[in-house]
Parts: structure tokens; C-alpha cells; sequence
């Protein structure tokens, strides 16, 4: 009995090291690391997104929703915490000029970041067209060389910004070169198709690296958040230093 007890137990140590040693893995192919430097990268990437956000928020709004309708947006499209975070605090910013509300522009960046996606395009493609829409709404006007890189990077959001304005991508794009694409239209265009958006962004399956960027941005989250509620990401640091030394596993 005793034996079979040993047995039983050095099983669920060897897949508890098996599970952990992939997740190791998994997280190391997407840029994510478990070692100390990487858990304070992590934790002051998060500080300077928290920070970004206060300001975003900081006449009108409120900071606690805001942070936690990115977290939401960012898990939901499968997209990293950062880039949603950007494309947050720039719209918030260009739609109080149009009397959004923050939700409005927590709803519209994560109708943006779908329609992107649903273009097919690689994530590093995926994130280029976001910060050339970025740019073109803050010049408020979409045009030149961010409306030629969403149609190369960002074909979706191209798509529905011409069903919003019940026209072709031809006529887009001449619409663009007459700089006919100011910021308030393109955003109203784009909200105009969130439902269509929303449901075309459903049929899609969830993919392996769409899992692996959701680890990643949830990891991101719990560093965040530990190293703001504890003051230091030492914290966690010591938390994987006893699992891998029980283990046996070099983090």
C-alpha cells in the first residue's frame, strides 16, 4: 500500500512538472517569460498602462471601469493588453470631442480590434493598422498612408468602415484621397456595424495562438495586479521560485 501510495503521488508530481514545464514553454514561444527581469517588465508595463488610462480618464470618467472594460475587451478579443489599452485611451480622448462616453469608446475598441482581426491578417499585421488608425483619428482625418495600411493590414476594418458609409472599397478609397474620412465620420461609420462585426467575429473558432495571447494578456493581469497590491513583483518572483524548486524545474 505504501508503495502504491509513492507510486500514485510521484505521478502527480510528474504531470504537475509535465503541465508546468509546458506552460513554460507555451508562454516562452509567445514572448512571455517566468524569470525575475520578465516578472518586472511585465509589472512596470502594467504601471505605465494604469498610468495612461488615469490620464485618459481623469476629467469625466472613471479610472476602475475603464481598467477593468480593457482587461474585458482584451480577453475577449484575444489581443495583448497594451495595444487595447492604446487604442482605448486614443479613442476616449478624440470621442469626448463627439460626446462619447468611456463605454462607447470601450464598446468601439473592441469592435475596431474584431474588425481588424476578422481581416485575417498576422497579429504583428493586426497591430500595425491599429496604430495607423490611432494616428489617423488623432489627425482627424483618415488618409495617405494609415488608410493604405489598414487596407493592407486591416481589411476588415476597411470592409466595415464601407458598409457604413454604403459604399465600396473603390469609393473608399477616393474618399480617402479627397480627405473625406474625418475622425467622427469613420468612428460613426465603425459603430454603425458593431452588431454585424460582433456576429461575423463569432463564427470564427478560437485558435491555439489566440489561447496563447489570452495567457499571456491574463498573466499580464495577475502581475499587474499583485505588483500593484503588494508594491513589488518580488512577490511573485518568490511564489514560482518554491514551485520550480519543488519541481525540479529551472524558471
Amino acid at each position: 500500500n505504501t508503495d502504491s501510495a509513492a507510486q500514485t503521488a510521484q505521478k502527480g508530481l510528474n504531470g504537475a512538472k509535465f503541465a508546468v514545464n509546458a506552460l513554460v514553454g507555451a508562454m516562452a514561444a509567445i514572448g512571455v517569460g517566468l524569470g525575475l527581469r520578465e516578472l518586472a517588465e511585465a509589472a512596470d508595463s502594467y504601471t505605465n498602462l494604469s498610468v495612461r488610462i488615469q490620464i485618459a480618464t481623469r476629467e469625466g470618467g472613471d479610472f476602475s471601469s475603464a481598467m477593468a472594460g480593457v482587461h474585458q475587451v482584451a480577453l475577449a478579443t484575444n489581443s495583448s493588453l497594451q495595444a487595447t489599452g492604446d487604442l482605448f485611451t486614443r479613442l476616449n480622448t478624440v470621442g469626448k470631442e463627439m460626446g462619447m462616453t468611456q463605454q462607447q469608446a470601450l464598446d468601439l475598441t473592441k469592435t475596431i480590434t474584431q474588425a481588424i482581426q476578422i481581416g485575417g491578417g498576422s497579429a504583428q499585421a493586426s497591430e500595425a493598422a491599429v496604430q495607423q488608425f490611432i494616428q489617423a483619428m488623432q489627425g482627424g482625418v483618415l488618409r495617405g498612408e494609415e488608410f493604405n495600411s489598414i487596407m493592407e493590414n486591416g481589411y476588415g476594418l476597411a470592409e466595415a468602415l464601407a458598409k457604413g458609409l454604403n459604399s465600396t472599397t473603390d469609393e473608399l478609397r477616393k474618399m480617402a484621397e479627397n480627405g473625406e474620412l474625418t475622425s467622427e465620420r469613420v468612428i460613426k461609420a465603425v459603430q454603425s456595424q458593431a452588431t454585424q462585426i460582433q456576429e461575423t467575429y463569432n463564427q470564427f473558432p478560437t485558435t491555439i495562438s489566440n489561447a496563447l495571447q489570452r495567457i499571456a494578456t491574463s498573466w499580464q493581469i495577475v502581475i499587474g495586479e499583485m505588483d500593484q497590491a503588494n508594491g513589488s513583483s518580488a512577490t511573485v518572483a518568490d511564489a514560482l521560485v518554491v514551485v520550480a524548486d519543488n519541481l525540479g524545474i529551472k524558471i
